[in-house]
């Protein structure tokens, strides 16, 4: 007799990405890990957009970090829109206009990374933690020199 593989599930209920009261924690890597966000004007382009659709949909955006080749955010819905209806959004409109920045192809990997914070963890050390993820790397030796990064919420940067 053979054993079934079984597939893992990656995604939790849909309903989980609607709640309000989760913030959750994404990472969204680029295609084949190309640098794409090294193009300075297309990161910042990305931000605004990342805040815009945050504003837009309702969203309390803790951190945003744009690394040259992925992506962290840590959102918190107001549990009427999906955080993956609102991903899903960002990398549509990011691709489309991705062509105007002289980029071409599959920008974005299929799917992205989630963690949904628990009740014990510190919503402002994660944040703080996803923007001193460029310090680590040794892009910068402080997170306030870091333009791709940020914080809608909390004001560490200064």
């Amino acid at each position: 007799m053979g054993m079934t593989k079984l597939h893992r599930k990656i995604r939790l209920e849909r309903d989980a990405y609607s709640e309000s009261n989760n913030p959750c924690s994404i990472t969204i890597c680029t295609q084949n890990r190309r640098r794409i966000f090294n193009d300075k004007s297309f990161a910042t382009y990305c931000i605004e957009l990342i805040k815009e659709l945050s504003i837009k949909r309702s969203f309390r955006l803790f951190a945003y970090c744009f690394m040259p080749d992925h992506i962290h955010l840590l959102l918190q819905g107001n549990g009427t829109y999906s955080i993956i209806d609102l991903i899903r959004e960002f990398k549509s409109k990011s691709t489309i206009q991705s062509r105007e920045f002289g980029l071409s192809g599959k920008i974005y990997q299929t799917s992205f990374y989630d963690h949904f914070l628990r009740k014990d963890e510190d919503i402002e050390k994660h944040t703080r933690y996803i923007l001193e993820n460029p310090v680590r790397k040794g892009i910068v030796k402080s997170m306030a020199e870091y333009s791709f990064s940020g914080s809608e919420v909390f004001d560490f940067k200064r």
